[in-house]
């Protein structure tokens, strides 16, 4: 667990800066603005297809922020001949349509292109794929449970003396719990970084260890574990599999863009909520879905808008609308978990409060190995002396 949470803690305290340092590493990624030219994300997707009609566009990004280059995340056939496909991130002028730069999943080599795109594979699976994935989620369920057992471990013995004067309250032991004796031995300073430090940031931790698992094992662990709870449904759960995948939706995209404005203007009249700007339109070719999504005041996200409407991608017929907040505890609970952990909220206050929360986490591991060092060199010194004595 220490390997895990120190890198994630590490790498987490870069990521809290993902935009920022990115911008820096890759100065070129800026675009200055183009008098007289909107942007048109459907006639982007219409040029990319024109110049790469073999790619798959089936996520649409609606918004970019001012003077940032459109990350556009498209499907092209591997280039080995074969029948699959690789996922391709194409930098764009989102006003012009004009590439600024590609590249596939592949970190090696890293460059100040994908620096940072390794740094966030790092932090959730060792950049070991699937596999690694796997392991940082049972290492996160592991670390929720184990946030519990560590608090539970900073609470003081019962006071075995029945005099009044030697037997404090409860609350006056357990705050010891919460100092550091910056004066004492290194290793006191050590144990008392580890039990402190940990206690004063144990609701960060236990936000970062669950949201990690729902990051991580959502479907196998997160899901399952929060509806035995609380209600929490997505837009398409009620839509079944088809038969058979629809490649090409019925409806064009433009005419699913239309759909997807009316149905939303119609919920957000009919449900109270006020929408703030668009987000993305998708294309689900296994339900034959659309999903069009906007950033409301019904969103916790303050960078990434998740309230979707979903809508048949041949009738345009209304199938169901997801809010962040307020329609399912589950949903509203996973929302303020994930915007707490990707720093999505409340600006850079917040994002100085997860890279502080990054290192604490680091620190908290390195304590812990060092503690547990210790006491597996005092057992076996204990059992080299019983064994001495049998001799």
């Amino acid at each position: 667990m220490a390997l895990f949470l120190t890198v994630a803690g590490l790498t987490g305290c870069l990521l809290a800066f993902l935009s920022e340092i990115d911008a820096t590493l890759n100065p070129h990624y800026h675009v200055d603005a183009v008098p007289g030219l909107l942007f048109d994300p459907l006639a982007l997707r219409e040029k990319i297809l024109q110049r790469m009609p073999q790619a798959q566009v089936d996520t649409l990004p609606l918004h970019y922020e001012s003077g940032e280059a459109l990350h556009l995340w498209i499907e092209l056939p591997v280039g080995d001949g074969s029948t699959g496909t690789e996922t391709t991130d194409l930098v764009l002028n989102p006003k012009t349509g004009v590439e600024i730069s590609r590249h596939n999943m592949d970190i090696w080599p890293i460059t100040a292109e994908n620096f940072m795109a390794f740094v966030y594979r790092l932090h959730y699976s060792l950049a070991l794929g699937d596999f690694g994935r796997w392991l940082f989620g049972i290492a996160a369920l592991v670390w929720t449970l184990d946030c519990f057992v560590g608090g539970y471990l900073t609470f003081p013995a019962p006071a075995r003396s029945k005099s009044p004067i030697t037997r404090r309250p409860w609350l006056a032991r357990w705050s010891t719990s919460w100092k550091v004796k910056w004066r004492a031995s290194s290793w006191r300073v050590n144990y008392d970084l580890h039990r402190a430090g940990s206690l004063w940031v144990w609701l960060a931790l236990l936000v970062f260890a669950w949201s990690s698992v729902a990051l991580n094992l959502g479907d196998q662990v997160y899901r399952p574990v929060m509806r035995l709870f609380f209600e929490m449904k997505s837009p398409t759960d009620d839509v079944k599999l088809l038969g058979e995948r629809l490649a090409e939706p019925v409806l064009d995209w433009r005419t699913a863009h239309g759909v997807g404005q009316q149905l939303m203007a119609a919920r957000a009249q009919e449900q109270g909520f006020r929408i703030m700007r668009e987000q993305m339109l998708s294309y689900d070719s296994q339900r034959g879905v659309f999903l069009y999504s906007v950033l409301s005041d019904s969103d916790v996200n303050e960078k990434w808008g998740n309230t979707t409407v979903a809508f048949n991608a041949i009738t345009g017929e209304f199938l169901a609308i997801s809010l962040p907040t307020g329609q399912y505890a589950g949903n509203t609970i996973t929302e303020w978990l994930v915007a707490l952990h990707t720093a999505h909220l409340w600006g850079l206050p917040m994002q100085i409060l997860i890279c502080v929360t990054g290192l604490a986490v680091a620190v908290i591991s390195v304590t812990g190995v060092t503690i547990w060092l210790k006491k597996q060199r005092a057992r076996l010194l204990a059992k080299r002396l019983r064994q001495s004595r049998l001799w």
